[in-house]
């Protein structure tokens, strides 16, 4: 089977005009579908919220329709077009036909100081504004005796906000959410690495879960705000959830703990990534991220929720962070791969892992019940099984009890394994 490629995927994302509700949102929900492997396509489907929808506190915002905009000089030379860059609106900025003094249109322009080359994102989700965005070059290049004509021909129609949503059912309840961003127009690491990363995962994944997996594609926050408000006993089953983006970018992974700080998801990825990357970075909630994670682990859900970026810290993520720096030629493909590969690996992790409860009473009499030499050859393997058989009451993870005895994960399950196999044993799910 050819493997996925995450740079292929990407750069076909990459031009498209992906904002909270958009025509070019609908086709990055399709451009997911179409790269899902053959046999879990089935299990995909794309939810609609109509506009105006309460969402607790939020609303589901309208459609965003651009059909011009650009900003003239005093000769009428366009010298900002939004045919040439997405970035240069201001998302969901108002409709807009004015003749401007600079003092007039100099709070409608934006730049960046930290990027002075490259044309930032600005957003206007939620505020009766409008703006154009520009390098800093430019900006400083512009004559401040002129007049500006400026022009955006926007609509805000009824629709309904699309989330893409992937279901792999377990043979548990038990639920694991991952969730990742398809917005940020032209931008890529920041946000959807996060969803190449997922597709990557799905082309490995062959056999049938033991617990169930739910997969969300969708618009920052008020995606996440619109699905749970409508589906607050989906919320019930999920355990832990886990997002994920800016996985491309030259840095080492960076783990954001739960708004609990030490519950199984936690301990888990901190594990798993740093089996992948021994410079492994962690911190408190909110540290490294600042996005989903809020309404899943956030009020009146409570879902312990993890993020695995590259990021360097909230709001400061990466060089050329929401600016038109961050294209396909800046990822790295190496990055890309170990961050789905982290992605993969715990996933498979928490899938494999179990409560064993002992069936048996006393130490058991290991070469008595066919066990001598369950450990192979680890060294000391006598003593590892006797410190894994006090702690199988049920009450701990085979992952849980690996690491409170500094064993490898498989190690300790093949001996729980073996327990079980000779009916000593039990498996409680999570």
């Amino acid at each position: 089977m050819k493997p996925f490629d995450q740079m292929d995927f990407i750069r076909k994302a990459y031009p498209l005009n992906r904002t909270l509700v958009s025509d070019d949102t609908d086709q990055m929900l399709e451009l997911i579908q179409t790269h899902l492997p053959g046999r879990f396509r089935p299990f995909y489907s794309i939810i609609r919220v109509p506009s105006g929808t309460s969402c607790w506190t939020w609303t589901a915002p309208k459609k965003y329709v651009v059909h011009e905009a650009y900003l003239e000089d005093g000769s009428g030379r366009r010298i900002i077009d939004v045919n040439n860059h997405h970035l240069h609106l201001a998302s969901y900025s108002q409709p807009v036909d004015a003749i401007l003094t600079f003092n007039e249109l100099e709070p409608h322009l934006h730049f960046s100081e930290q990027n002075p080359e490259a044309i930032p994102w600005k957003y206007l989700f939620y505020q009766q504004n409008w703006g154009f965005c520009l390098s800093k070059k430019q900006f400083d290049s512009l004559d401040k005796n002129q007049s500006y004509h400026a022009v955006i021909r926007s609509a805000f129609e009824d629709d309904a906000l699309k989330i893409g949503e992937l279901v792999l059912r377990g043979r548990s309840e038990t639920e694991a959410l991952v969730i990742t961003d398809i917005c940020h127009p032209m931008q890529v690491n920041d946000s959807i690495t996060g969803v190449s990363a997922v597709l990557d995962l799905l082309h490995q994944w062959q056999e049938k879960p033991n617990l169930t997996f739910r997969f969300l594609f969708l618009p920052e926050t008020i995606g996440s705000l619109c699905y749970f408000a409508a589906r607050e006993k989906i919320a019930q089953n999920i355990r832990w959830a886990i997002f994920t983006e800016m996985l491309g970018n030259d840095n080492s992974l960076a783990l954001q703990y739960s708004f609990q700080g030490d519950t199984y998801i936690d301990k888990m990825a901190e594990s798993v990534l740093s089996e992948i990357d021994p410079s492994l970075r962690t911190g408190p909630f909110r540290s490294f991220a600042g996005n989903d994670e809020l309404v899943t682990n956030g009020p009146g859900l409570g879902i312990p929720t993890i993020s695995i970026t590259r990021s360097k810290k909230a709001f400061d993520c990466f060089p050329g962070y929401h600016t038109s720096d961050d294209t396909p030629d800046n990822l790295d493909p190496g990055k890309l791969a170990e961050g789905a590969e982290a992605l993969h690996r715990l996933l498979k992790r928490i899938d494999a892992d179990y409560r064993p409860k002992r069936l048996f009473k006393g130490p058991l009499f290991l070469s008595g019940c066919g066990l001598w030499g369950v450990w192979g050859g680890l060294e000391n393997g006598k003593e590892v099984v006797d410190q894994i058989m006090l702690r199988m009451e049920g009450n701990l993870s085979v992952a849980e009890i690996a690491l409170i005895i500094h064993q490898p994960f498989d190690v300790v399950k093949s001996i729980t394994d073996a327990f079980v196999d000779k009916g000593f044993a039990e498996r409680m799910d999570l």
